[in-house]
């Protein structure tokens, strides 16, 4: 569930977000997003009260700690740069993250929600496709991306949010690879569990979980220049945990390694 707050100088907002964080919790998880914005040419002393209310907000949400409250800052647009680059750049630049945003949290919410029943698939049907396609994508970026020979296996899945998962997972690493991506299957009676290696910057052990909380992020400016909006692990999660699987992440040999390990039969 999303909470959307628009905000323009709004002074009972601290109130607003009192009130939601003392209410009683839904019983799924919910996420609560604050969106400031002024045109640069509002009174000046609006505008100065909107920035003070950002400040007062972003304190607000250190103080209670809270991982699913997040702010978004989209100040200053005005029709007078229609001819300045550099500010339609930026303009265009924040609007298709917050565009992303939404629509990573509608694919969230819908897999929290889903009904669709699941289907027997062999692997080499369910994967392969995807694959090529990695492949292709890692080439163009000029890396290496390796992966063993299917088989007619099968496997009990959701098609669509496995699907997800696996691209989510596999493209994060194609982004951050050094220069290799390499993904490797184990199979045994019970479950299947693949494991997606590439060999770029580890990621502290401190932060293991961490990173599949939705909107968190290692390195803000790194994922602002690479486009992401911190919500692709944690779909990968909820997909998993709609299988009655799991995924996690390691460090092993020098790269970083995700595991998706599926229940075969469910």
């Amino acid at each position: 569930m999303v909470i959307v707050i628009p905000a323009r100088v709004e002074p009972d907002l601290r109130l607003t977000l009192e009130s939601i964080y003392n209410a009683d919790k839904p019983d799924r998880p919910f996420e609560i997003i604050i969106v400031f914005n002024h045109p640069e040419d509002e009174n000046e002393e609006l505008k100065k009260l909107n920035e003070e209310l950002f400040i007062q907000c972003k304190d607000w949400i250190y103080e209670r700690k809270l991982s699913n409250c997040h702010l978004i800052k989209v100040f200053d647009l005005n029709k007078k740069h229609a001819g300045d680059s550099k500010e339609l750049q930026r303009i265009e630049l924040e609007t298709q993250r917050i565009e992303l945003m939404i629509s990573e949290m509608l694919n969230l919410s819908r897999i929290q929600l889903t009904h669709d029943k699941k289907e027997t698939i062999a692997l080499n049907e369910f994967l392969e496709d995807l694959l090529l396609d990695a492949k292709f994508e890692a080439n163009e970026y000029g890396k290496i991306f390796t992966y063993p020979e299917l088989t007619s296996t099968t496997i009990n899945i959701y098609p669509e949010l496995a699907y997800r998962a696996v691209e989510n997972i596999i493209r994060n690493a194609i982004k951050y690879a050094r220069q290799s991506i390499s993904v490797n299957i184990a199979v045994t009676p019970s479950i299947i569990i693949l494991t997606i290696k590439n060999d770029g910057e580890l990621i502290p052990e401190s932060e293991l979980t961490n990173i599949f909380r939705p909107f968190y992020r290692l390195n803000e400016s790194r994922d602002r220049e690479t486009g992401g909006v911190g919500l692709g692990l944690s779909i990968a999660e909820n997909a998993m945990l709609k299988h009655g699987g799991k995924i996690w992440a390691e460090n092993i040999d020098k790269q970083v390694c995700m595991h998706l390990q599926f229940p075969r039969f469910s």
